[in-house]
């Protein structure tokens, strides 16, 4: 069972190749959100595999490994939490407690000494 789905934005955690491989200009950046455009189970691993509207796997690449899709494993990526889904998450954990937005606190100001 996966817990991504077409739509959702992710971020890229791994971008490191296995070894003796190499990304054909294609490779997917540490830290940059893409949206899942397909979920799969790959053909080669039969893990769960994601495909993105921001990467395009080139036709040489499928075909270098004989596949109609080539995805990205899922364990590279993990699904972007909004401040909105991280206060509904913490409620849901802590039911009862009242979520309160943190406080505002006033800037300092600074001080300067004045000499006789």
């Amino acid at each position: 069972m996966s817990n991504f789905w077409v739509g959702q934005k992710v971020v890229c955690v791994n971008s490191t190749n296995t070894p003796g491989k190499s990304w054909y200009g294609d490779v997917p950046v540490v830290g940059k959100t893409y949206t899942i455009a397909d979920v799969f189970l790959g053909p080669i691993t039969g893990t769960i595999s994601l495909l993105f509207e921001e990467i395009k796997r080139s036709e040489w690449e499928r075909e270098s490994f004989g596949v109609d899709k080539l995805g990205y494993h899922a364990w590279r990526f993990r699904p972007v939490i909004t401040p909105e889904q991280d206060i509904a998450l913490f409620s849901a954990l802590c039911p009862g407690l009242p979520v309160v937005p943190p406080a505002v606190v006033p800037k300092r100001q600074s001080v300067t000494s004045h000499s006789d």
